[in-house]
């Protein structure tokens, strides 16, 4: 466990997992801490070193100067930016993995379009807000999908 200061938000609570070469940082669920991940030990943690971000308002993360009516309208994309700024400004040619659940998988998405030249992986668990095709809608509505 640790806690990511980020200038100008707040310090950021995040638990740590795994024994494997690969650095996955992994970002839960709506009302959910970075603990969820924890039940991945036996499977996925064994290829990766997950880092597993809580949510302000979770475990041990708080606020600083900004007020906790603006995070919870939206968090600004500059501040997601920063979750992954610590480690990058030790090691510029880092390259991980994402893993967003629910609402992290907007997150997930979000630092996909920043950084991807050194995303090797992005994994989606449940993802929320994501548009389902209307023909997939369809065959799963209508009778012909469930024949």
């Amino acid at each position: 466990m640790g806690l990511l200061e980020i200038e100008g938000l707040g310090s950021v609570h995040y638990h740590e997992y795994g024994s494997g070469e690969k650095l996955l940082f992994a970002f839960p669920g709506y009302g959910m801490s970075g603990s969820q991940f924890s039940v991945l030990q036996k499977s996925l943690m064994q290829q990766y070193k997950m880092i597993a971000f809580d949510h302000f308002f979770q475990e041990t993360s708080k606020l600083y100067t900004v007020k906790e009516a603006s995070v919870l309208a939206g968090m600004q994309p500059d501040f997601l930016k920063l979750y992954l700024q610590k480690w990058l400004d030790q090691n510029p040619e880092l390259r991980f993995s994402l893993l967003g659940y629910s609402i992290g998988a907007n997150m997930a998405l979000y630092l996909t379009q920043h950084f991807a030249n050194q995303i090797d992986e992005l994994i989606l668990m449940a993802p929320d807000g994501l548009v389902v095709h209307k023909g997939l809608q369809f065959l799963r509505a209508s009778f012909i999908g469930k024949k």
